[in-house]
């Protein structure tokens, strides 16, 4: 077992200079699913940080920027407001921790919803921006079991209806298990995506290109990231509440962030629903956090 990657930090201690600032939300309290235990992410993914080398596999030192943990949200269960509150709480402290350039805030999961209130507090502080969701799913019901409105399946469809969201800004990809209402909602909204069956094996680069050229054509420069851990083929992360067949490789995935890093400034990102209690190998938590890193080294390579 190699050094932990990042040690964790009082979060009232935060630098001055610092430029990114991992935090985890430990809460499944909008997921329904029996496969319960994405609470329990964050942790398994600081574990993952263990057991690979402290290079990306460019060899990219991450550690030429400032980057700390500053530990978990707290979380309240069954007070989704108040969960909601700590989160923005947490955005607007990193927003200010940094004077002169705003560090980027990463989340750990945690179910989906938590993507809601970091976008929502990011659209309060930062210039217009985009979303790419990498997920199996696309997470457009308007009521969850038609009563739950804060629901890690209703959770951009509530992105949508904040005032300055546009149906334009987000882009989904990997998407293989869409339900009748959200597929009505997609097609009356042209709302972009890419089910993962028309990803391409050969030209799969210039395949994804094409599909970031949408935010270009809308003048939008800046990205936010969500990547729920189902985007991935469950026979490279198991452990996740919701396993849809048929997902993305994880070079795939890899190539994608390469290129979202090397086209747009990402102002956040987050990783979302990995559940270690169904993955003993704990390969999904260790992919998790691969994924972080590597993806920590494009975004610092595209900003030197």
């Amino acid at each position: 077992m190699g050094p932990i990657l990042f040690e964790l930090i009082n979060r009232n201690e935060t630098p001055n200079d610092v430029n990114f600032v991992i935090f985890g939300v430990p809460s499944e309290a909008t997921s329904t699913s029996s496969r319960a235990g994405a609470k329990e992410g964050p942790s398994a993914i600081r574990k993952g940080f263990q057991y690979f080398s402290l290079l990306t596999e460019k060899g990219i030192d991450i550690f030429q920027k400032n980057i700390v943990d500053i530990g978990n949200v707290e979380v309240y269960p069954t007070l989704m407001e108040e969960t909601m509150g700590a989160i923005e709480d947490t955005i607007l402290l990193i927003h200010a921790a940094n004077s002169s350039v705003p560090a980027v805030p990463i989340a750990l999961g945690g179910d989906h919803f938590i993507t809601y209130p970091i976008v929502r507090t990011l659209l309060k502080i930062s210039p217009k921006f985009g979303l790419i969701i990498f997920d199996a799913h696309v997470d457009l019901y308007d009521m969850w079991l038609y009563k739950e409105k804060y629901s890690h399946a209703t959770v951009f469809h509530r992105i949508l209806e904040l005032p300055s969201v546009e149906k334009n800004d987000l882009l989904f990809i990997g998407t293989r298990d869409v339900d009748y209402e959200e597929a009505e909602f997609l097609k009356s909204n042209s709302i972009n995506y890419v089910p993962s069956y028309s990803l391409p094996q050969e030209n799969f680069e210039s395949f994804i290109q094409e599909k970031l050229e949408s935010f270009h054509d809308h003048n939008i420069e800046n990205l936010y990231i969500s990547i729920d851990m189902d985007a991935l083929d469950p026979s490279i992360a198991p452990g996740t509440g919701y396993p849809i067949p048929g997902g993305l490789s994880y070079r795939q995935l890899w190539h994608c962030l390469q290129m979202i890093a090397r086209e747009f400034k990402v102002i956040g990102f987050d990783v979302v629903e990995v559940c270690p209690t169904y993955d003993p190998s704990e390969i999904t938590a260790i992919t998790a956090a691969r994924i972080i890193t590597e993806f920590l080294g494009f975004i610092i390579e595209n900003t030197e």
